[in-house]
């Protein structure tokens, strides 16, 4: 059941400012945080403990439905915009990269293959005794790699003979757009098989047409040197390719700020509903700016726009507390830390421990209780603070 709870105030005995915002009938179990009757925990969002932390107020105020105003907050939106555009831009330009240099070393041992081959049929005799029946029987085996290469790839095989796959180590926070790390086939980790087919047909085929073609073992030679030659080009521009990806990188991780092996696997630029992280047991939820792999942990990312402080804000810190939070239930694995990122000048490590467990959880119930009470009011004396927040225009107890 929900209850509108107002606040109305008399400024300067002229203007009257209220805040109204919806209560909602909850209780409290036996941990503490507020459920309905129906037992569903009570929704607290990152952004409201980041509000409720700066000031319970501007939290009702945003409830009530009052935006924020200002440069700031404009300044904020532009630059969560461009981080996240980068942090999409930087996870493909890594599958692109590695791709390019995986296709890249499969191609350059074709060319190594067939140098050592163009060598070895220069040394040996009566190669025109195996240049009638040898091609022909290279050609069928080369055909025959390829269809069945063609169908490993395409079709679910392992299912079908109970095959076991090799999971990756890493746990899995939300499915990849571009390439899932658990993907068997083609030319990745996990698809071998299907990779040793592919290269196993280019091979023979390429037997099979110098076999065909040499009048004698110079001319065999010829042939497999020249191709390795044209091969090499092929080769170079997938290389060349990795490259321009490896820059592209480059730039991207200045504009995100994080080191530039780090592997990005969650955006908030994504719309999906699987984009949203839940904790159940809390009712908290939120989307992080960006979820990055460090030493096979998931570490949650919060980027901030503005002048960075000597420490990070608290408000800051309860949001990045809660993304660690939801990290862990979304992976049920444990991460150390998480990090504030202020405009790629100042990073701080906030650690997962007991204490900042504790703060947490005493945060969220706060949340709850305000929710459910409809008691929010201003929670410091600073002047400045009441200047710099982006609902001071609505506010009944601004300090201006």
């Amino acid at each position: 059941m929900f209850m509108f709870h107002k606040f109305a105030f008399s400024i300067g005995g002229s203007v009257n400012l209220s805040v109204e915002y919806q209560t909602i009938q909850a209780t409290p179990n036996e941990d503490g945080f507020y459920q309905t009757e129906q037992g569903d925990k009570l929704e607290v969002s990152a952004s409201d403990l980041e509000k409720f932390t700066y000031c319970p107020l501007s939290w009702a105020l945003s409830k009530s439905g009052v935006a924020g105003q200002g440069h700031s907050i404009l300044q904020g939106v532009e630059r969560n915009e461009e981080i996240s555009k980068a942090a999409l831009e930087l996870t493909e330009n890594q599958i692109r990269e590695r791709r390019n240099l995986e296709i890249w070393t499969w191609w350059v041992s074709v060319v190594v293959i067939l140098c050592i081959d163009g060598f070895v049929f220069l040394n040996v005799d009566n190669i025109q005794s195996a240049s009638n029946e040898v091609p022909r029987y290279l050609a069928l085996w080369a055909l025959s790699s390829l269809i069945l290469a063609i169908f490993t790839i395409t079709l679910p095989w392992r299912s079908w003979v109970n095959l076991e796959t090799t999971k990756p180590s890493e746990p899995m926070l939300i499915e990849p757009i571009f390439e899932p790390p658990d993907f068997i086939g083609g030319w990745f980790e996990g698809g071998r098989i299907e990779s040793a087919l592919l290269f196993g047909s280019i091979i023979l085929a390429l037997h099979s047409i110098a076999l065909q073609w040499a009048d004698d073992k110079e001319k065999a030679a010829f042939i497999l040197v020249v191709t390795a030659l044209v091969w090499t080009l092929f080769s170079t521009y997938r290389l060349k390719k990795a490259l321009i990806a490896h820059e592209q990188m480059i730039k991207l991780s200045t504009v995100i700020g994080i080191d530039l092996s780090t592997q990005v696997v969650y955006s908030d630029s994504e719309e999906s509903s699987e984009a949203l992280l839940i904790d159940s047991n809390t009712g908290l939820r939120g989307r992080p700016n960006q979820i990055v792999i460090i030493d096979q942990e998931f570490i949650p990312v919060e980027q901030k726009s503005g002048r960075p402080p000597k420490v990070p804000h608290e408000s800051h810190k309860v949001q990045i507390l809660a993304y660690l939070k939801l990290v862990e239930s979304s992976t049920q694995h444990q991460p150390s830390y998480g990090v504030i990122n202020y405009g790629n000048e100042k990073v701080f490590k906030i650690l997962w421990n007991q204490e900042n467990r504790e703060l947490l959880e005493s945060k969220i119930k706060a949340v709850q209780e305000a929710m459910v009470t409809g008691g929010a009011h201003r929670n410091h004396e600073r002047v400045g603070k009441c200047n710099n927040c982006s609902r001071a225009h609505a506010c009944p107890e601004r300090l201006t």
